[in-house]
């Protein structure tokens, strides 16, 4: 609906350009054409000493008042077509693949992490846990846990695992040196929010160890092998986390 209004207004901004042209082509033409020069009056001025307007003067100022209007619509209209393919560009597999690269930096998640999971939350929201385009079947989750820095609650897209009746996340970011920032969030606090889907419960977070997280890891790896590179790229050991649903 945006791009067809844009390209009315686009078609309505070329033909006023083309009228103006036409007529400037045409006052050259009829002053080429005069036999002798022609006397050049003094403008007429109001009491005020602005020129006065005149039928003519006051069809091209209003063209051109039409003219700018049309533009600035035009200008808005297609910014918005801009903000929604970016929005859209964002969640593909491209866009999950640099968010991970950027997530396993030394420097961390950063301007495209931020942005991608921003559209990826109005997204999952929008559509009652599922993300349209190329990341549709992905299987991912909200986790809402408590900053150890400042106490703030903020909403993080993950991708979440199945495996046993058990809901695991994997804290890989993307085999990078250090653990996420929600995961440390949970080792202080492991009460958090999830929302799955339709649903929004409680949880809280246990961290395995010893031989069921390698019994789970391995799970995970023969689902995702991604998470398997992830592990092979970084001499931490990949912490995987259950989602006990509180009662």
């Amino acid at each position: 609906m945006v791009l067809a209004q844009a390209r009315v207004l686009v078609g309505l901004r070329h033909g006023l350009a083309q009228h103006l042209h036409l007529r400037h082509r045409v006052t050259n033409c009829k002053s080429r054409r005069a036999a002798r020069p022609t006397k050049i009056a003094a403008p007429n001025l109001s009491a005020r000493g602005r020129c006065a307007a005149t039928p003519q003067t006051d069809t091209v100022r209003s063209m051109e008042m039409w003219f700018s209007l049309l533009s600035g619509t035009v200008c808005l209209l297609m910014e918005e077509v801009t903000m929604t393919k970016n929005d859209n560009a964002a969640l593909t597999l491209n866009g999950l693949g640099a968010m991970a690269t950027e997530v396993g930096t030394d420097t961390g998640p950063g301007t495209t992490t931020r942005e991608f999971n921003r559209a990826l939350i109005e997204k999952f929201r929008a559509n009652e846990g599922l993300v349209p385009g190329e990341l549709q079947g992905v299987p991912f989750l909200l986790l809402t846990t408590t900053s150890v820095k400042n106490g703030a609650r903020m909403p993080i897209p993950l991708v979440y695992h199945r495996i046993d009746g058990r809901l695991l996340v994997v804290a890989s970011t993307g085999g990078g040196p250090r653990n996420p920032g929600w995961f440390n969030n949970l080792v202080r606090d492991p009460r958090m929010v999830v929302e799955l889907g339709r649903e929004t419960f409680g949880a809280i977070a246990v961290v395995l160890a010893g031989d069921d997280r390698d019994a789970m890891f391995a799970a995970v790896v023969r689902s995702m092998p991604t998470f398997g590179g992830y592990q092979a790229r970084t001499e931490r050991i990949i912490p995987i986390v259950e989602l006990v649903r509180a009662s």
